[in-house]
């Protein structure tokens, strides 16, 4: 028994050790698994630059990349690429350039080309960034590089002015971060293209296979044709949301462009013309009145009511806010030019107003992402200044660049110089001399000779004659330096300055001025002294011996209103000009490209709300003005 005790007592002291022992080791085994499954975590080699990246710090980023280039040269394409990218968030184009320089593009050729585009676009070489980017498997491009493959495709186009094809890459571009399940930002962008592009004779060819592209051409040319028509536009544009209900333009462009057609609906059921037909300005304002209503009455499609008020010796507010709550939806007038300036100080212009003279307002704060620029308050007029700068203009187009300038020394003198003067000094010109000239003296041969320096030529052969004691020949010496002669001058005076530039044998020097220097009716008596004068004036005076229709209206003028059509002819193609303008102030305002070929010259309209206007040349021949053919013209 004793023994069988033993061998019991002894088997359990070995259980428990091997049980012990099983224990023990498998702490251990479990206490050196722990300490395995966590290793040391270290910084991957980039890691530096892709912080200094993300935090906005590309030109520092760049830099750690270009120093990771040379520590890894397995990795050097890759680093180089990634310093190059970093550069060009930096805005540091020259150093992106030397950087893509160095690289071997190889298997990073997609992102190579589109980096070398962008750095291509910036530097000012679009049609190079186009050739670097042009046939990239679109499908290869990197995620995060797609935005900058096509708007950099669609810079360079813009710089080529090629807006359409921008338009295109843009479009394209919305698609793919559609079709990814991102936010498209560009439809401002594409509709700024699209809408100052001519897309007239834009066919839907295979070209435009790409979604959307062609309801964006759609879009375009129903806006173009009808916004100044809101009732046929809005029928229009709820057949198009129809047909293009996914399209991106319906997310906030189209009611934009609605509230713009209502705007600037262009037919109005009543007129309010404001004019000063008392007063100073009786004369022109009843030349105005009447050349309104004869457009008014030869109108067939549009006839508004048409209402006038007298301003003169009234408050233009008072009366401009009498015509509103009378019922005008658009308002011509005023004519003085204080008045115009009181109308432009009113905080609000509640109705689209056609303004009859210009004047300086001060700049305000205009969202300068509108859909198309809006004016309530638009300044029409006949400013000499816009004849200044086409003078200007026609001398560089005959390539000229050195000018004499003969002006009068009053306001109008001052008014046409200085407009002259900075439209032919900012196109490279120079102003060799300039003499003013009293407009009530008659003594020109002054003022001339010094323009021609024969006064300093006489003044040579006086000091020679006295210091040889004795009389010589003396022969005066006409200036060579100059290339024309700009006279600022009425037809009175100009008659009497261009026989004295004549006289002094500077006939062979041309002469340009403005439509001053032509009273509107002819006189070849009178203005033979004139022959070889070039001149500029609003076509309704120099072709309309050519045009029945505007020589109907110009006897209809005569005949209807009882008005001697030889006294401020001008005035009647202005009021003319002025109706006709009422309907066509929208299409104006959609683009700084659309012209009007109106009476009073080719309109168009400036940022600021200003009609300015392109005219035509006259020569005088057998004093008869002559129109110049547009190939002699600018």
């Amino acid at each position: 028994m004793v023994s069988l005790v033993r061998k019991k007592t002894v088997y359990r002291q070995d259980t428990v050790m091997r049980i012990l022992i099983i224990i023990l080791l498998t702490t251990m085994i479990y206490g050196c698994e722990t300490t395995t499954v966590q290793p040391e975590v270290t910084a991957t080699p980039d890691q530096k630059a892709m912080t200094l990246f993300q935090s906005g710090q590309f030109q520092l980023a760049g830099q750690e990349y270009l120093t990771l280039s040379n520590r890894y040269p397995e990795d050097s394409t890759r680093y180089m690429l990634k310093a190059a990218h970093s550069f060009i968030n930096a805005h540091d184009y020259d150093k992106a350039s030397r950087t893509l320089a160095t690289v071997s593009p190889s298997n990073e050729s997609i992102l190579f080309k589109i980096l070398m585009a962008k750095v291509e676009i910036e530097i000012g070489n679009p049609q190079t960034a186009l050739s670097v980017s042009q046939g990239l498997n679109q499908e290869a491009v990197p995620p995060n590089f797609i935005n900058l493959y096509y708007e950099t495709r669609a810079a360079a186009y813009e710089k080529l002015d090629q807006k359409f094809n921008a338009a295109k890459e843009l479009i394209i571009l919305d698609n793919t971060l559609m079709q990814s399940g991102l936010n498209a930002e560009h439809t401002q962008k594409i509709w700024t293209y699209l809408i100052t592009e001519n897309l007239e004779n834009t066919s839907a060819d295979e070209e435009m296979s790409e979604e959307h592209l062609i309801a964006w051409v759609e879009l375009t040319n129903i806006t173009k044709s009808l916004i100044t028509r809101t009732n046929e536009f809005k029928q229009t544009l709820n057949i198009w949301t129809q047909l293009n209900p996914a399209h991106p333009a319906n997310s906030e462009l189209i009611s934009e462009l609605l509230k713009i057609s209502e705007n600037i609906d262009s037919r109005p059921g009543q007129i309010a013309l404001l004019l000063p037909l008392t007063g100073i300005y009786e004369r022109y304002s009843e030349r105005i009145r009447d050349g309104f209503l004869t457009a008014w009455f030869n109108e067939n499609n549009y006839r508004p009511v048409v209402k006038i008020y007298n301003t003169d010796n009234s408050d233009i507010i008072d009366i401009y806010n009498q015509a509103v709550s009378d019922g005008a939806g658009f308002i011509v007038g005023p004519l003085d030019k204080n008045a115009v300036r009181k109308l432009s100080e009113m905080s609000s212009i509640p109705v689209r107003t056609l303004a009859l003279n210009q004047v300086e307002i001060p700049e305000t704060s205009h969202k300068t992402d509108e859909i198309v620029p809006l004016h309530n308050l638009v300044q029409f007029g006949l400013p000499p200044e816009d004849e200044a700068r086409q003078v200007a203009q026609r001398g560089i187009f005959e390539g000229f660049n050195r000018a004499l300038v003969v002006t009068s020394n009053d306001d109008f003198g001052t008014r046409v110089f200085n407009a002259f003067k900075e439209e032919w000094t900012n196109m490279g010109g120079k102003v060799l001399e300039k003499i003013e000239y009293n407009p009530g003296t008659s003594d020109f041969v002054t003022p001339i000779k010094q323009l021609l320096n024969i006064d300093s030529s006489e003044q040579r052969f006086q000091n020679l004659r006295q210091k040889l004691s004795r009389n010589i020949l003396f022969n005066n010496r006409l200036r060579e330096d100059a290339e024309f002669i700009f006279v600022v001058a009425t037809n009175l005076t100009a008659r009497q300055i261009v026989p004295h530039l004549r006289f002094f044998r500077a006939e062979g020097i041309p002469i340009f001025t403005t439509s001053a220097v032509y009273t509107g009716n002819t006189n070849p008596q009178i203005d033979n002294d004139l022959n070889g004068v070039e001149f500029v004036d609003i076509p309704w005076l120099l072709q309309e011996n050519e045009n029945e229709n505007e020589t109907s209206l110009a006897s209809q003028i005569q005949y209807n209103w009882n008005s001697d059509s030889s006294i401020f002819p001008r005035y009647y193609a202005f009021g003319i000009d002025a109706f006709r303008l009422v309907s066509r102030i929208g299409d104006l305002m959609l683009k700084a490209n659309n012209k009007y070929q109106g009476e009073t010259g080719e309109l168009f309209m400036s940022e600021d709300g200003k009609l300015r206007r392109n005219l035509n040349w006259a020569r005088f021949e057998n004093g008869k003005p002559v129109p110049l053919t547009s190939g002699s013209t600018p």
